[in-house]
């Protein structure tokens, strides 16, 4: 848990360099979602069925988690938590199923329509992952961070960047960068200030950082 955030750069590095290395290899591609087709034609036959095979298995371990991970948030967060509702073990598993199911055939039937490119897809996903970054770093590793702090930055920044996305805050204002560069900025800048503003509670950092991963 400690070490994943830092290791996630080197996971994503390489995906990222698959981008420029294809716009340089096919400067006048139209759609970038044609990038990996195209890339692929220039490898032998049997390498390339070892990368869409590996892209396969990828996609298919991702998504996986993600639905499991989202059946945790609705059984245990919202319904355990946040409403307050007993549910046994059983109830839970049933639940989780439901909701796994649900959002399986949302997803099917956005699929069959999709709203856009996967680039336009991504841009928006990727932007929102980044936008709890700072979040994720500062819960980890700083002892001052609070809660208050967290959700400070987490709405400026989102709110700013789902602005810049949607047209309503004027894009000159990011000064030519994807928006979610400088709203992480100035999201980051508002949970440390907010942060340093507030207290955290004493009994979960001592449970943490002295108890818990750092203090092994």
């Amino acid at each position: 848990m400690v070490v994943w955030p830092l290791l996630i750069l080197l996971v994503f590095f390489p995906a990222a360099l698959l981008g420029v290395w294809g716009r340089l290899a096919f400067p006048g591609l139209e759609k970038a979602d044609q990038i990996m087709p195209l890339m692929l034609q220039t490898l032998p036959g049997g390498v390339a069925a070892v990368v869409i095979t590996a892209a396969l298995a990828a996609l298919m371990s991702t998504a996986d988690s993600q639905l499991l991970t989202a059946s945790s948030l609705v059984t245990r967060d919202l319904v355990v938590t946040l409403f307050r509702r007993q549910l046994s073990p059983h109830q839970e598993e049933q639940l989780g199923r439901w909701v796994v199911l649900g959002i399986g055939l949302a997803s099917f039937a956005i699929a069959l329509n999709p709203p856009g490119l996967i680039v336009e897809i991504a841009t928006w996903s990727f932007q929102g992952n980044a936008m709890l970054f700072p979040i994720l770093i500062a819960g980890l590793y700083w002892k001052r961070a609070t809660r208050a702090g967290a959700v400070a930055g987490a709405l400026v920044s989102s709110g700013l960047t789902l602005g810049w996305l949607s047209g309503l805050l004027p894009r000159a204002w990011t000064g030519g960068w994807l928006p979610v560069i400088p709203a992480v900025v100035i999201g980051s800048g508002v949970l440390i200030g907010v942060s340093l503003l507030t207290q955290p509670p004493k009994e979960q950092v001592t449970a943490y950082y002295e108890e818990g991963p750092w203090g092994e």
